[in-house]
């Protein structure tokens, strides 16, 4: 191995390290797995860029220290961390972006050390985003929105607060149901294209963002409109078990349509971009 691929061979044990715990961690974990993922992998192509332009420069000592402090902070985090919630799990790629800029000679002062920065805070912001939006307004907006897309279903459903009532159950729009972790998603999205493809105007960064809401709206109204179809308790059966509430609710089913929601925002940031490009051929 090459002393310039040390870095990126860091971050790849790091990362599958750290999706390894994640996805061991039971139901729910899906979410944080790609969030995680995403950072990982924005990282991995900006320290990739980094290198191609400027190889392995070695790292003076006020920088190595502290890069290689951090690195090891990590590496005793993944053999103590065991649960999901730990917020030091969501920490993991921040102290390890920043510390491999700093080995790679990145100080806070370049362009690089500031992006993988942001990358790295997007785990956290993602659960300060949970813990800090008041659930009544969107939980309200979820479960009219879901009631509507019921009845166009033909299910005679009404949304009364953050109930959805259906014939014989209903479906309350809690923490789970709201789509914050979708929401999440589409804002990381955009956020990682903006700094790998820099080529987005500020107003347009700010559209995208408000898109990207809007399609994570709507995926996540779906979802909870195909609750009101799902079986309470399934029979056994992997087959029975894709008719069931959880697997919807918090499985697999779930992560799925946060990846569609992450699929719908990548096509606006792809269309979005090709018109830019357009636009400054034209010279407009």
């Amino acid at each position: 191995m090459k002393p310039a691929d040390l870095p990126l061979a860091l971050l790849a044990g790091l990362a599958a390290s750290q999706l390894t715990l994640m996805t061991r961690s039971g139901p729910g974990a899906g979410d944080y797995a790609i969030m995680a993922a995403l950072v990982w992998l924005g990282g991995a192509v900006l320290l990739h860029d980094d290198r191609q332009q400027r190889g392995f420069p070695p790292a003076p000592w006020p920088l190595l220290l502290p890069g290689l402090l951090l690195l090891l902070w990590c590496l005793l985090v993944l053999s103590f961390a065991l649960r999901l919630y730990d917020p030091l799990v969501h920490l993991l790629p921040l102290a390890a972006l920043l510390g491999l800029a700093l080995v790679s000679n990145a100080s806070p002062r370049r362009r690089l050390f500031r992006q993988l920065l942001l990358l790295g805070l997007l785990p956290p912001a993602m659960l300060l985003f949970q813990a800090l939006l008041p659930p009544e307004g969107p939980a309200r907006l979820t479960a009219t929105f879901s009631a509507f897309l019921l009845w166009l279903a033909g299910q005679p459903a009404l949304a009364e607060g953050i109930v959805v009532l259906l014939p014989g159950r209903s479906l309350e729009i809690g923490q789970g149901c709201l789509g914050l972790n979708t929401i999440s998603l589409c804002l990381g999205a955009v956020v990682v294209f903006a700094l790998l493809l820099p080529a987005h105007r500020h107003r347009t960064l700010l559209a995208l963002a408000a898109a990207a809401v809007l399609v994570a709206f709507v995926v996540n109204g779906l979802r909870v409109a195909l609750l009101g179809f799902t079986d309470p308790e399934p029979a056994p059966g992997w087959w029975n078990e894709l008719h069931g509430f959880d697997f919807w609710h918090i499985g697999l089913g779930s992560s799925l349509f946060s990846l569609l929601a992450m699929g719908g925002t990548t096509v606006l940031v792809v269309a979005s971009l090709e018109w830019e490009l357009r636009r400054r051929r034209s010279g407009g």
